[in-house]
């Protein structure tokens, strides 16, 4: 009788080990991303040219999104191929409380045009945007970066490539 309850006992606290093994090797696979670190973030197409509506096919190129202290709230690199010679502007969405320079605002998704961009030959380009402290409130908001054809400043056009939705940024 002793010998069968050290055998279940043995059992038990073996599967409870098998279970808990199998529930921290997912989590600790899927790191969190921190919204106050530096971020690299992929591009993918859409094809649909809307940006709610991003596919998974990928494209050369990423876009970082750094929240350093002092002046500067928020640095966005980022670099792309997509057509040649053609200008694009770099829209950013969920910026509620911004107060800088745009070129165009679509205020139903907050999403500002903040620069533009021309590719070479190659269709390789690239931007950089700085955001002040002061232009941006401090807080946690849902980013997304979606690039979209550029005839003018004011123009809005259809989104071609854009980062997924949405990636936490912490400011402040």
């Amino acid at each position: 009788m002793k010998k069968l309850r050290l055998h279940r006992t043995a059992l038990t606290v073996g599967l409870v080990s098998l279970l808990l093994l199998a529930m921290a090797v997912p989590a600790a696979a899927v790191k969190p991303v921190d919204p106050g670190k530096l971020q690299r973030l992929t591009w993918y197409a859409v094809p649909s040219g809307n940006s709610d509506v991003v596919s998974t096919d990928e494209l050369p190129g990423h876009v970082s999104i750094n929240t350093p202290a002092g002046e500067v709230t928020m640095i966005i690199n980022g670099r792309i191929t997509l057509d040649p010679n053609t200008t694009y502007g770099v829209w950013v969405r969920e910026l509620t409380g911004y107060t800088g320079d745009y070129l165009t605002l679509y205020a139903p998704l907050s999403y500002y045009k903040l620069t533009t961009f021309t590719t070479n030959v190659r269709g390789q380009g690239s931007f950089h945007i700085n955001i002040a402290r002061g232009d941006l409130p401090d807080g946690t908001r849902n980013i997304q970066i979606a690039i979209n054809p550029s005839l003018d400043d004011g123009y809005v056009g259809s989104t071609v490539a854009a980062t997924v939705k949405f990636t936490p940024v912490r400011t402040g």
